[in-house]
């Protein structure tokens, strides 16, 4: 399955306000059209982290069609990773 198939985790933020991602994290993804990307605005509360209302899951193409920055992100093979969105780049951090 492609990765623009796939389902991505997204804040609301992101998706229904119009906030830029800054933040985007990869775990074991836990189906085979689970992509494993967590897609956040950097700018979620600690309340809103903790609800799950505050999240949605999203194919993979319409959050790219929003925000084609995270193209690059999310088209790496790696099994974990953790990138933020700073000078107009995603970079790569080491956890």
């Amino acid at each position: 399955m492609s990765i623009f198939e796939s389902y991505v985790i997204v804040s609301t933020r992101v998706l229904e306000g119009n906030e830029v991602p800054t933040l985007a994290y990869k775990e074991a993804p836990e189906a085979e059209d689970d992509s494993g990307w967590t897609i956040l605005s950097g700018n979620e509360t600690d309340k809103e982290l903790d609800d799950q209302d505050s999240f949605l899951i999203e194919e993979m193409s319409k959050v790219l069609q929003l925000h084609p920055s995270l193209k690059s992100v999310v088209s790496s093979n790696e099994q974990e990773a953790y990138y933020v969105f700073e000078n107009k780049q995603w970079s790569k951090v080491d956890q």
